[in-house]
């Protein structure tokens, strides 16, 4: 740890990684972490890196700057350890980790917009009639069939991804439902779902409800195992759905375990990106919602399990079963809940979807159906303003078939409510990228945010220090002794080996 609080990124990638006897060269008989390029300086993933001991800075950290960057946590010497960085510069580095050193988990924060997720497992020596693959494929029918009734969903088995990480002893899968354009309001509101089909099911076994003709009650019944306490109960864990949850990730294990999530020989997922493990890992995230979120249908659940809710934001409109719902939280942010509940008075706010990747938040008014763009109020249909926590704007929107794609003109939300950029962060000294001096920091964060060109950035870089980026893997010493010289190798221009010995060497620098 380093005087500034920074983690140690050993603990980390593992003791398999060792480190450069020089700056530059190919390492021969030892791994070497690969650096992530940046191919985009302005429209590219932020490469912001830092490592936290407590759940709640890291979650802190999140809210506080506007980059879309997501919150990991992993196993270190059995104890777990939280890391914020962007999903797909979490992939780069994570996938380059051994194996059984790969034990991260998504953190799934309260009051996130997410997908519908399941853990699945049963004990296998306690079960050993279970038929696991037949277990699965009849519960996705019913969790399919309930999509439909409840929600008018059609949900393809190729849209769900299947992991798998079952042992000898243990039958374990994960299933993640990557509806297009279909999320639910947070966990919470997945898990009220997910009882209610759970629920179903149970009843089923006693013919107290209606299923498809193909899932009998003898299928349902088959899904009852016998837990540790020998306890007979559906084989899915319906406690993966409290706040800040922790959900293992793809391809990896539970610490001292090797059973890493992989791809069910059974799935027919579809991949989103080309990098077909990369694209499954992206995809499999719960909270990282890539869609426009003015085009998503977020689907609410109350826990009486009577009525549902439907935004159906894509066909210009809302559905409302009940005008109090006392189990939809408000957003993360209640000083800008509290300045939009002023503004739209005397009106209030009916419910909120917090986008935590992409921070945008929903708000949907009652009590003020005044729209800008006939000014004048709505006879029935309601409004929602739409607050953009990254460049600290709202706007409002309509939910009449006819005022369908407008939207107003983007206000500035007050100077104590914008989150804080990089740029101008007073605590961006706090800020490491792998353990890179706080200037260095500074510099990777302004560049995909000024729109500058890549010849200006690199004219603007070339009467900069150059800086170490941390995958050359030094000692702390070697970090140290670059650092007080202020000289250090910056990653994302391509400086040739030749041209990085002779900077040095003008230097007098030992490499």
């Amino acid at each position: 740890m380093n005087s500034e609080g920074s983690i140690c990124t050993s603990l980390f990638y593992g003791s398999g990684y060792k480190v450069n006897e020089k700056l530059v060269g190919v390492a021969k008989n030892r791994k070497d972490i690969e650096p992530y390029q940046i191919k985009d300086l302005v429209n590219g993933p932020p490469v912001t890196w830092k490592v936290f001991k407590k759940q709640a800075d890291a979650l802190n950290f999140i809210s506080k700057y506007n980059h879309n960057l997501m919150a990991f946590a992993f196993e270190s010497d059995n104890s777990r350890l939280f890391l914020v960085a962007h999903p797909e510069v979490f992939w780069h580095y994570d996938c380059q980790r051994p194996p059984s050193c790969r034990c991260s988990y998504e953190i799934i924060p309260e009051n996130a917009v997410c997908k519908l997720y399941f853990d699945l497992e049963y004990n296998i020596p306690l079960n050993p009639t279970c038929n696991g693959p037949r277990m699965v494929h009849n519960f996705i029918t019913a969790v399919i069939f309930f999509l439909q009734e409840q929600f008018k969903i059609d949900c393809d088995v190729s849209y769900i991804i299947n992991l798998d990480a079952t042992t000898d002893k243990k039958f374990s899968r994960h299933l993640i439902f990557n509806i297009p354009n279909v999320c639910f309001a947070s966990n919470n509101q997945a898990g009220n779902f997910v009882n209610y089909v759970c629920s179903k099911i149970l009843d089923k076994m006693e013919s107290k409800s209606h299923l498809p003709e193909n899932l009998s009650a003898e299928n349902c019944s088959e899904m009852m195992v016998l837990d540790a306490k020998q306890r007979r109960t559906l084989f899915c864990d319906l406690s993966v759905y409290s706040r800040n949850r922790h959900f293992r990730l793809y391809k990896s294990t539970k610490y001292g375990k090797f059973a890493p999530l992989i791809c069910s020989s059974g799935g027919s997922t579809v991949i989103t990106d080309k990098d077909s493990d990369k694209g499954l890992f992206i995809d499999s995230l719960i909270t990282y919602i890539p869609e426009d979120h003015e085009k998503l249908n977020v689907l609410c659940f109350k826990k009486d399990n009577t009525k549902c809710l439907r935004q159906l934001q894509n066909k210009g409109e809302t559905h409302f079963d009940s005008l109090v719902i006392n189990d939809i939280p408000a957003s993360p942010y209640k000083d800008i809940d509290n300045f939009i509940n002023e503004l739209v008075f005397p009106g209030k706010i009916y419910r909120s979807f917090y986008f935590s990747t992409s921070k945008v938040i929903n708000y949907d008014v009652i009590g003020n159906r005044f729209c800008g763009n006939i000014g004048r109020s709505h006879k029935r249909n309601n409004i929602k303003y739409v607050v953009d926590l990254k460049d600290g704007t709202y706007y409002q929107k309509c939910h009449d078939y006819e005022c369908f794609g407008y939207k107003s003109e983007k206000n500035s939300l007050p100077k104590s409510l914008q989150l804080l950029d990089f740029l101008d962060s007073p605590s961006a000294s706090s800020i490491g990228v792998f353990n890179v001096s706080e200037n260095m920091s500074q510099s990777l964060e302004r560049f995909p945010s000024c729109g500058l060109s890549d010849d200006e950035i690199i004219n603007h870089l070339s009467n900069q220090p150059f800086q170490r980026f941390p995958s050359f893997d030094l000692s702390e010493e070697q970090i140290n002794h670059l650092e007080s010289s202020a000289i250090q190798r910056f990653p994302s221009f391509d400086l040739s080996d030749e041209e990085l010995i002779s900077h040095l060497s003008a230097e007098n620098m030992d490499i």
